[in-house]
């Protein structure tokens, strides 16, 4: 009875064994496929607007210079940013850079107050499927529209926090996704846990 509990457990080890081998190899294969992809991934997020349980847009942002700093040094916070509306209303949504910039500091009581500031690209291209940028977009939806967004770094010297919203364009203060990125080279992103 031992001799076939033993039999059993090595069995099922062994299975196991080749299971998460065979995984784990075919996964890489395919992430290096293209370079800049797994990269990309790690510092990619998605947003989305959601009525009634149907999907009327959904985002997705990967923030460039935190997935590869040296080549994206160029003294701008680079971003691809797609948009995808499935709503008849082609232009019912829009993707917004918000930061917090410092208002008003009183240095007796230590009071810092911030007020919310849209930030304006710098420049924005859009990337076609024939540029080499393309193909390191993770999570790609075909009937998406990918733009390259540069801002400048000047907006955000004192700014650790690049907050994107989604938001419908009729309803300015009502947004309905969000997602934060912490800015590469800032204090906050050096610090090591």
């Amino acid at each position: 009875m031992k001799y076939i509990q033993s039999k059993i457990k090595f069995i099922a080890l062994s299975c196991l064994l080749l299971i998460f081998t065979g995984c784990s190899g075919s996964a890489f294969k395919y992430f290096n496929k293209e370079d800049g992809f797994v990269q990309n991934v790690q510092y990619t997020k998605i947003m989305k607007i959601v009525n009634k349980n149907d999907v009327k847009a959904i985002a997705t942002i990967t923030y460039l210079n935190s997935a590869d700093n040296t080549k994206w040094d160029n003294g701008k916070q680079n971003f691809i940013i797609s948009l995808y509306i499935t709503d008849k209303d082609k232009d019912c949504c829009v993707v917004d850079l918000t930061v917090l910039k410092k208002k008003k500091i009183q240095l007796n009581e230590t009071q810092i107050e911030y007020e919310e500031a849209d930030v304006a690209p710098l420049e924005e291209r859009v990337i076609k499927k024939s540029d080499p940028l393309y193909d390191t977009i993770p999570l790609r939806n075909n009937w998406a529209e990918y733009k390259l967004v540069s801002y400048d770094n000047k907006e955000f010297e004192d700014i650790d926090i690049l907050t994107f919203k989604l938001r419908e364009k009729k309803d300015k203060k009502n947004t309905k996704s969000e997602v934060s990125f912490i800015k590469e080279g800032s204090v906050k992103n050096s610090v090591s846990i």
